[in-house]
């Protein structure tokens, strides 16, 4: 009788146990995470980690809850992309743009890595600059996610890894980044997605003396990961000044186009993650031309009014103020001045025909005076282009707005259309984007708008 009342009592406290462990955060693909600070998130009772693994969660596709810094919440967006809210305070440093001092081609890369569980490579003072839109970590690392965010660094010695991790929010398996050695060609490798931080090694017997080396995300936000930056580790060497920061800088505002979807493709197909890099775009030669340093806002699919299939939600003015992409608390306080803000936007508003013009128009407007606020002296160039006929419709409504403006005194604000052969070879690629070469091929024309208007040589 004492037997079987034990072997009842046990039974009871099995299902107690099991029960307790059941939840509605409980799936196999989902992650309940505790806020330990304003940025990081830790998996629950992780805090104390031992072995490989960093203390970062891996975000999932499916839907994840926070406790102990307030609820957050995830959407999915029609285009694929995400947004995430956090009840946290979310701390943002001011950003510094990337350093094109050289604008090198890439070339294949191999890159060898493997995970760390040490504690992050000091960041020394002037050894390391941020360019584009960040967060600053309560640990020191650095976040970020728009097509284009560079890190750059100097460096005395023979060889150079770095300290990353790629955490996925939009359910992203993989993610892309490419560097450059002393303005070398850039070279291009995936990044291991996951919770562990890896030290990639890229680059080793080299001449023992000063170099340089700039990391840049090749990816956009919406569709990829969230890149946390740790530290280069300088292995034999030390760190060193890096480069001196450009004169100039100019932030592109746009959608898939200067995101660079499907620059690497080499013809029609689907969206691929592996052939957009915002390193072959118009923007990016235009700012290599110009000497100029840039920053990126881009998401696919986007117009200033609404997306390709007419929802307003996925419009870049709803993102516009956020320091991640994929993080919609992660405030950005505008403090670093571009000298020139470029918006390629309108070919997705325009994609389905379902538009009222007007209502474009006072978007548009809206977008503008934004802008304004946020940088008062800054020069505005309205583009569009080069996918036809979108463009061309709203090219005319964005040019009647520019006219407008000028003969009401703004003298800083200009248009032109890019534009290419649609039955020329070799310029479009997936999704019937512009390819590396169609890109080289159509930003003269904006260059020459910005000279133009800028007095820039």
């Amino acid at each position: 009788m004492m037997k079987k009342r034990f072997l009842c009592f046990l039974t009871f406290l099995l299902t107690i146990t099991m029960l307790s462990g059941c939840g509605t955060n409980a799936g196999p693909t989902e992650s309940v995470v505790t806020t330990v600070d304003e940025n990081v998130y830790y998996l629950d009772n992780s805090q104390t980690v031992s072995g490989e693994e960093s203390a970062q969660t891996e975000y999932t596709g499916s839907d994840f809850s926070a406790s102990a810094g307030g609820t957050s919440s995830r959407t999915t967006t029609p285009h694929g992309g995400t947004t995430t809210s956090s009840g946290g305070t979310t701390t943002v440093t001011p950003p510094s743009p990337t350093d094109p001092s050289s604008r090198p081609d890439e070339e294949e890369s191999t890159v060898t890595s493997n995970t760390t569980s040490e504690e992050n490579p000091q960041v020394t003072d002037g050894s390391v600059q941020i360019y584009g839109r960040y967060i600053k970590n309560n640990d020191g690392s650095y976040s970020f996610d728009w097509s284009g965010s560079t890190v750059q660094g100097g460096f005395n010695g023979t060889e150079i890894a770095v300290v990353l991790s790629s955490r996925s929010v939009s359910g992203a398996s993989s993610d892309y980044m490419a560097y450059s050695i002393d303005g070398g060609a850039y070279k291009k490798f995936q990044l291991s997605q996951g919770i562990k931080k890896r030290t990639y090694t890229l680059a080793t017997g080299l001449s023992d003396g000063y170099h340089t080396i700039t990391l840049s995300k090749c990816t956009e936000g919406a569709y990829s990961t969230i890149v946390t930056f740790y530290g280069f580790d300088y292995l034999s060497g030390e760190p060193a000044k890096a480069p001196a920061r450009p004169s100039r800088s100019i932030e592109f505002i746009g959608d898939s186009i200067t995101a660079g979807s499907g620059s690497e493709s080499t013809g029609a197909g689907e969206f691929k993650l592996a052939e957009e890099n915002f390193l072959k775009t118009y923007a990016y030669y235009t700012a290599n031309e110009l000497n100029a340093s840039f920053s990126c806002v881009a998401v696919s699919g986007a117009g200033v009014y609404q997306n390709t299939v007419g929802d307003r939600n996925v419009a870049i003015p709803n993102f516009y103020d956020q320091a991640l992409k994929s993080m919609s608390s992660s405030n950005w306080d505008f403090s670093d001045k571009p000298d020139v803000v470029v918006i390629n936007l309108g070919t997705n508003d325009f994609a389905n025909g379902a538009i009222n013009p007007q209502s474009f128009i006072d978007a548009y407007e809206m977008f503008i005076n934004r802008i304004r606020s946020n940088y008062p002296n800054v020069y505005i160039v309205c583009t569009i282009g080069p996918i036809d006929p979108p463009a061309s419709i709203a090219a005319r409504y964005i040019e009647d707005i520019v006219e407008q403006r000028k003969a009401n005194g703004d003298s800083r604000i200009a248009f032109c259309q890019m534009t290419l052969d649609n039955n020329a070879s070799g310029f479009w690629g997936s999704g019937g984007h512009p390819t590396e070469a169609g890109h080289r091929e159509m930003y003269h024309t904006l260059c020459d708008c910005i000279k133009q208007l800028t007095g820039w040589n």
